[in-house]
């Protein structure tokens, strides 16, 4: 095992799906683990993270912290799932952002586990979950010896990137993100400064971009530009549409190859080592 991994456990943005067409990419909703000496540090709760937590549930250690980009429902819904919580021996510890309503997490996420909307609530686990507020450019200390830095972007209602930094090495995650902000562009090209790998939303392409203006997402050749400009060794197409296809991926992760070899598209079960 390396220092410092990073695992895809869901690829999808907005809601999960199932075809056969849609298999090698993912069917999950957004969930990104980072592994940094042993010790698990996940990014965002879409309903991937029930797989994660399946691949995990028989590790001694139990203890990890859960990193929230935001409250929309494809990063939080697998939260009440997460196998772990069945166990006594599990601590969960849920960062979320207060930007969006003022609120910290525990309030928010209470809300949205609640009667009538779900059967149990959080606090129904055996597994005992605690919850901590983050602010932009705050340094968090990880366990394993990293450190990570969320950035506010630009995103309805609010999302937050990561970037990760675990010695010389640096791991950026922006799952939700609309470029041609100029706060947002700012903020985004400094958290993906020189980083040598970053998981990036790229849920339109180019026609649609134009469409969907306002969602909160990008296209793969305007994300392209700004990881250039910042220097991003390889990074990874992320956040698919439901609509898309494997073969419709493969298509743009050829046209992307072609002009930045080192990058691709981010699959369900994909293993980075940094």
């Amino acid at each position: 095992m390396s220092e410092f991994e990073v695992q895809i456990w869901g690829a999808r943005g907005s809601i999960p799906v199932y075809h056969p067409d849609h298999q090698r990419a993912g069917c999950n909703t957004t969930c990104v683990s980072v592994r940094i000496n042993g010790q698990i540090s996940i990014l965002d709760a879409g309903t991937g993270i029930v797989r994660l937590g399946d691949t995990i549930g028989g590790e001694a250690s139990q203890d990890m912290d859960l990193f929230l980009s935001h409250y929309h429902y494809d990063h939080v819904l697998g939260l009440n799932f997460f196998p772990p919580l069945r166990s006594a021996r599990t601590h969960l510890n849920v960062h979320g952002g207060t930007a969006h309503t003022g609120e910290g997490p525990q309030t928010i996420l209470n809300k949205l586990f609640s009667q009538p909307f779900c059967p149990n609530e959080l606090d129904s686990h055996p597994g005992r979950l605690t919850f901590e507020s983050f602010a932009t450019g705050d340094r968090i200390a990880l366990k394993g010896g990293a450190h990570l830095i969320p950035y506010r972007l630009n995103h309805p209602s609010v999302a937050y990137g990561f970037r990760i930094e675990y010695r010389d090495r640096v791991f950026v995650f922006a799952p939700d993100f609309e470029l041609g902000d100029a706060q947002g562009d700012a903020s985004m090209a400094d958290m993906l400064r020189d980083a040598d790998l970053a998981v990036l939303d790229t849920m339109f392409t180019p026609a649609e971009i134009t469409e969907y203006r306002g969602y909160g997402h990008s296209s793969w050749q305007d994300v392209a530009r700004i990881c250039a400009a910042s220097h991003v060794t390889s990074w990874r197409l992320f956040h698919h549409a439901p609509s898309l296809t494997d073969s419709a991926l493969d298509a743009i992760e050829a046209e992307l190859r072609r002009e930045f070899p080192d990058s691709g598209a981010a699959r369900e079960g994909d293993l980075y080592v940094l």
